[in-house]
């Protein structure tokens, strides 16, 4: 998708993927620790780690979430108090960004249950791997052994 608007070469749009420098000093000027910052927006403070650190792209729509959770804390407002809903009244662009951020929330849940599954996988097959080497270096003595006996 060369014309996505987050893989664009030039100007970054409106709603593009934060730079990790971006994302840390937001982070500072909002008076917030990782694990606070994370909790903000229901993410694991590690992802924000690499977010931070630039090994993964943080969605726009968790970048929004923040903005509008970290710019409330900043004018005294609780981010736990959800204003009334009225739905004539949330522009386009907000909507987009709660759809945005859902769809990321939801992907990223499934990639960590992905990464996870992965991540077992891999211990049992080690741990197989282990055994199966195991056995065979047990099989080779016992041929050794019976070769030297015959000998």
């Amino acid at each position: 998708m060369p014309n996505h608007p987050n893989r664009s070469k030039g100007a970054k749009a409106p709603s593009a993927n934060p730079c990790k420098e971006e994302v840390r000093a937001a982070r500072e000027a909002a008076g917030l620790t990782q694990t606070a910052a994370a909790t903000l927006v229901h993410a694991t403070c590690r992802s924000w780690q690499h977010w931070e650190a630039g090994d993964r792209r943080m969605h726009p729509g968790v970048w929004d979430l923040f903005r509008i959770k970290s710019g409330a804390l900043a004018s005294g407002e609780s981010s736990d108090t959800q204003p009334e809903p009225v739905e004539d009244d949330l522009s386009d662009a907000v909507k987009t960004s709660w759809d945005r951020f859902e769809a990321a929330m939801e992907a990223s849940e499934i990639e960590q249950q992905t990464i996870d599954d992965l991540q077992d996988a891999l211990k049992r097959a080690r741990a197989e791997a282990a055994r199966w080497k195991k056995k065979a270096e047990r099989s080779a003595l016992r041929h050794l052994k019976a070769l030297k006996n015959r000998a």
